[in-house]
């Protein structure tokens, strides 16, 4: 509900490649080109003096005005800057591509300051040039930050999506890893539109891709971003369960130098602890956040102390929400003496999330009229800088007025939280996500996207005209209920299952009641040799597996990564193992290969089951302890196995 809070707006791979120099015309071209050699000279030494002063050059040429700017840009004399650019731009009468190039990109730089935005035209352009310098074409650091000054709103994204596209097409004999790399930028640009679905469409045919690079470092940091990127969406959706699932993916992938290692992941560390705080999961949270300190100690200093803030403020969180004011507190206080230490953030907002936490902080503590207070200035701000705070503002606000019995000045509010939420929107949006992920792994996304896409237009235009009526109500409340208690891979029960089974045992009902606990053999050794998104095709493979041989009062429940729990509303050890013979013989018939499993060259499962009367939570419980010892008992008797205590 307050997600947009909590995304770091990180930039996806923006690796400065190195320059390759290839036996060619284009390079003969360079080597005259003194523009090129003194900016990449300047570039590699940083020695601004030894750029300017050259006897190369005329005073007043347009050579000698482009570096006098260079040289005033990277001192930050912006307004400087651009006069001698200008000067460079009306003495340029020549046809050197190399500095019409670079003219035009630091124009571009100085005006996405000065201006508040480059220029479409001129990053077209000097797109339309990289192509033909081989020294940059394949330089995906450069091509980003031409096009990073054009990106502030929807329509120069899409913009920018088609010069990526246009550029990919038409420019021969680039290296694999650019085109995998401009793919990415493509997707963060569709993902900036809330084009979740073909964004995270793109990062999975990234993932694939990425087996294709022989470089290891190469193909894990490609693999890493992906995966963040997709668990930064899950997360905006409130997918959190899936959004922890894909940061820990980031989190296993191993870089082997340490610095970088962490640089690569820390937004996934950061981010998963506050989807463990928003699943209200604290003991997860508190663990995630023990886990970020380990990485801190690797972070460079400058955005440790970035790093740092959104990590106290995290524990802050958690302190809030378990009622430890004077700990939260504590830790508040830490991201206020960052905060002044840490003048040039490089997080958006970051002062936002410390005061909002601060709000948060004053309500648990009994301090309502302050927690307005702060409230209502932190809206002032939001809407100057569009920060994307207003939902949980509003939430905030909304609580404070509920709890202080104020209803007129409570849907006041929540007019403003309606207009600015649109929650039939997001659910809609979540249910497309699911469907993408299974219509990626069947390949079958471009044909059931156009027909979800009619669907969903048809559902947006049923949901608006009926949005203040009791039929929307209920649609929220199935829709809500469906999304909270079904796995998102599998589309079997999750844990939260087990809360309706509880409920149905405090009414004084009493089942017979059989349990079976299923685990896949050697996952982790499957994971570990065929990729992850395999494990995933194989965890969906055996619930349908399981979903099929079951009664229809029985229910399948994804209990933990690649366990499953079986409850069946019959009692007899006689049901049990039959309903095992049918999940045995259906997975023989899918035959699929684990070369790494101890016990057979295909995928098989291990099974403990039991049986009795159930008629309270306890004894449930009792009896799901019960089949998590017999599935023990299985996997040491060998595996590949019933056994039923």
């Amino acid at each position: 509900m307050k997600n947009r809070r909590f995304i770091i707006a990180l930039v996806f791979m923006t690796i400065i490649g190195g320059i390759y120099f290839y036996k060619n015309k284009e390079k003969r071209k360079l080597k005259k080109s003194l523009i090129y050699n003194k900016i990449i000279e300047f570039k590699e030494n940083e020695n601004l003096e030894k750029i300017i002063n050259l006897s190369e050059f005329q005073e007043n040429s347009k050579e000698y005005y482009l570096l006098k700017g260079i040289e005033e840009y990277y001192l930050n004399n912006l307004d400087e800057a651009y006069e001698f650019l200008l000067k460079a731009q009306e003495n340029n009468k020549g046809n050197d591509v190399v500095f019409d190039v670079y003219l035009n990109f630091f124009l571009n730089n100085c005006e996405n300051v000065l201006k508040e935005g480059g220029s479409i035209e001129r990053a077209k352009y000097i797109m339309k040039n990289i192509g033909k310098i081989s020294e940059l074409k394949n330089n995906t650091g450069f091509i980003w930050k031409v096009l990073v000054v054009i990106i502030s709103d929807e329509e120069s994204r899409n913009i920018s999506i088609e010069i990526l596209e246009e550029y990919m097409k038409e420019v021969k004999n680039l290296e694999l890893i650019t085109q995998i790399k401009l793919k990415g930028f493509i997707g963060v640009l569709k993902m900036l539109n809330e084009n979740y679905v073909e964004s995270i469409h793109l990062f999975y045919e990234i993932i694939l891709d990425a087996d294709k690079i022989k470089d290891t470092e190469q193909r894990n940091r490609l693999k890493m971003k992906a995966y963040e990127y997709i668990g930064n969406m899950s997360f905006l959706l409130e997918n959190y369960e899936d959004a922890i699932d894909q940061y820990n993916m980031v989190i296993s992938i191993f870089l082997k130098d340490n610095e970088e290692n962490a640089i690569t992941k820390y937004g996934s560390y950061i981010n998963r602890t506050a989807a463990y705080i928003e699943i209200k999961d604290y003991e997860s949270a508190r663990k995630s956040s023990y886990e970020t300190k380990e990485v801190l100690t690797f972070i460079p200093k400058d955005i440790l102390g970035d790093v740092e803030l959104l990590f106290y403020n995290n524990l802050a969180r958690i302190e809030i929400y378990q009622g430890n004011i004077e700990k939260a507190k504590e830790y508040l206080e830490k991201c206020k003496v960052l905060l002044k230490s840490n003048r040039n953030s490089g997080f958006l907002n970051v002062d936002m999330h410390i005061n909002f936490s601060y709000a948060e902080l004053y309500l648990k503590d009994g301090k309502e009229k302050k927690a307005l207070e702060l409230l209502n200035e932190l809206l002032i701000t939001n809407d100057e800088n569009e920060s994307g705070f207003e939902e949980a503002i509003y939430l905030l606000q909304m609580e404070i007025y509920k709890k202080n019995n104020k209803i007129e000045k409570f849907f006041e509010v929540y007019d403003k939280y309606d207009e600015s939420n649109k929650r039939e929107n997001l659910m809609l949006k979540k249910n497309y996500l699911k469907f993408v992920k299974s219509s990626f792994e069947e390949k079958k996304l471009k044909e059931k996207e156009k027909e979800t896409a009619l669907k969903i237009k048809l559902l947006v235009g049923i949901l608006f005209a009926i949005l203040f009526g009791a039929v929307s109500q209920i649609l929220k409340i199935i829709k809500l209920k469906e999304n909270n208690l079904t796995d998102q891979l599998t589309e079997v029960y999750n844990r939260k299952y087990l809360d309706e089974v509880y409920k149905s045992l405090e009414k004084n009902k009493i089942f017979n009641m059989g349990i079976l606990m299923i685990d896949i053999d050697f996952f982790k050794k499957y994971n570990d040799n065929y990729g992850h998104i395999k494990g995933d095709i194989v965890i969906k493979t055996v619930a349908e597996i399981l979903k099929s041989s079951i009664g229809k009062k029985d229910s399948v429940i994804r209990y933990g990564g690649e366990e499953f729990l079986i409850i069946l509303r019959k009692s007899d050890k006689e049901y049990l193992e039959d309903i095992y013979k049918k999940i045995y013989f259906k997975l023989e018939e899918e035959k699929i290969i684990h070369e790494k499993s101890l016990v057979s060259d295909h995928i098989t499962l291990s099974v403990g089951g039991t049986q009795g009367v159930v008629n309270d939570k306890n004894t449930f419980l009792s009896l799901i302890k019960k089949a998590d010892e017999a599935l023990y008992k299985a996997k040491e008797e060998g595996r590949n196995r019933i056994v039923v205590l």
